[in-house]
């Protein structure tokens, strides 16, 4: 399942090894810089409070942000290595996008068989 609609997964409680966000997730930071994951709930602090988070890391420094794709940035290694099921799948659910963003947009097409199901949730 590829998609990025972070609370309802939870609230539904599949397995986070099913689940491949494309565009990243909140519920993890890292630093640009060095890539050292980074605590969550001092990096939200920080931000909520209009400072600039920065790595923990010694002598490193470097900005954190929660672990989303920007405009420009590439989509996670994740993404791409499950891309090779998709000619397997009898069924595909992509949540959370209107397929207009360019990495969702061929998704259904990757799909092999004629007989795929597929379901789009905005």
């Amino acid at each position: 399942m590829f998609c990025n609609v972070l609370i309802l997964i939870a609230v539904a409680g599949i397995p986070s090894e099913k689940v491949v966000e494309a565009h990243g997730t909140f519920l993890s930071t890292s630093c640009i810089k060095c890539k050292q994951p980074q605590p969550g709930p001092e990096v939200k602090d920080a931000i909520f409070s209009d400072k600039l988070p920065r790595c923990r890391r010694s002598g490193c420094y470097g900005l954190v942000k929660p672990d989303i794709v920007f405009f420009g940035e590439d989509l996670p290694r994740r993404f791409y290595y499950y891309l090779r099921d998709f000619p397997m799948a009898d069924m595909l659910l992509v949540m959370g996008t209107s397929l207009e963003v360019r990495c969702c947009l061929g998704l259904p097409c990757i799909c092999i068989s004629p007989f795929v199901r597929f379901a789009v949730l905005q």
